[in-house]
Formats: C-alpha cells, structure tokens, sequence
C-alpha cells in the first residue's frame, strides 16, 4: 500500500488490559445501541523502532476502517491480538495492543472513521511468519465490534 496514514493512534501498548473504556471525563454520550462495523482491516509494514536497548525491530501498521450508525465512534478503544495459529480464528483472550482516544469533535457525530496503531514486531507478533491478527474495536458505549469475536486477516510478518 502506498498511502499513509495522517494520523497515528493516541496509545500503543502490549498489556493484560484494564478494561477502562471510557473517555477521559468518564461520560459516555446517549448515541443509541449501534454496534461498530470493522468494513476492512490493513496491515503493512510500518516505520521501525527503536528499542530500549538501541536496536530496532520492524514496525508494523494496523489500520482499521470502522462504520458506526448512531456516530459513537467520537471515542474508541482497540484491541489487536496476534496468532499463529492459521485457521481464521483469533481468540480475544492473553495479550493485546490497543490504542484509544477521540476520534471528531462532535458526540455522536462520527459515524466513519479509520484507527491505526503501530505495532513493534518483536516477538510479538514473530518475524517473518504468517500469522493471523484478530481486531476488536469499542465505540464510546463500550460496544464491542461483530459481537466481541475479532476481525481476522492473515499476513505475513516483517523480518
């Protein structure tokens, strides 16, 4: 893919989560019960890392075009989880990435977006294999995309 992307994600990191969804002043707005759609997911090879350590590891770009009727996607939470199991199943349980924050300025007012995250390829995902990434996206309601079950692609990992 050729494009870039403008804007990058507010928060990447690897964790057990905290299951904290909410925006910063801890009120949700009253959009409606829409759940948000992940219409398609991108992944390619993104600008590298540093390390703590002073090496680099490959860095990876997930992208994810996300539908929401009622326009709750004005804050979002997602997750991203990687296996190397390839049978189109990606469970949403162990560690993740995720990023979150505001996506407009407007409640209820976002109703098509697109949220990235950058991810460090270094273990997790392992270089250089195929593997399968399984997406999950909240909207400011707490509403899991697709019901709680993850988008899945497959891709092959940068070296």
């Amino acid at each position: 893919m050729s494009r870039s992307l403008a804007v990058l994600s507010l928060v990447a990191v690897a964790c057990g989560g905290n299951g904290d969804l909410m925006p910063p002043m801890g009120v949700a707005a009253d959009c409606g019960t829409n759940a948000p759609v992940i219409t398609e997911l991108e992944i390619e090879e993104g600008d590298p890392f540093t390390l703590s350590d002073g090496s680099q590891a490959p860095g990876l770009l997930v992208n994810a075009k996300v539908t929401d009727a009622d326009g709750d996607l004005h804050w979002y939470e997602m997750k991203v989880w990687f296996d190397e199991e390839i049978d189109g199943v990606v469970a949403p349980e162990g560690t993740y990435y995720e990023s979150y924050g505001p996506r407009g300025d407007l409640d209820c007012g976002v109703q098509q977006t697109e949220v990235p995250l950058r991810v460090a390829v270094n273990g997790y995902p392992p270089r250089g294999q195929q593997v399968e990434v399984g997406v999950i996206v909240y909207d400011d309601m707490e509403t899991p995309s697709n019901g709680g079950v993850p988008y899945v692609v497959e891709f092959t990992s940068p070296q």
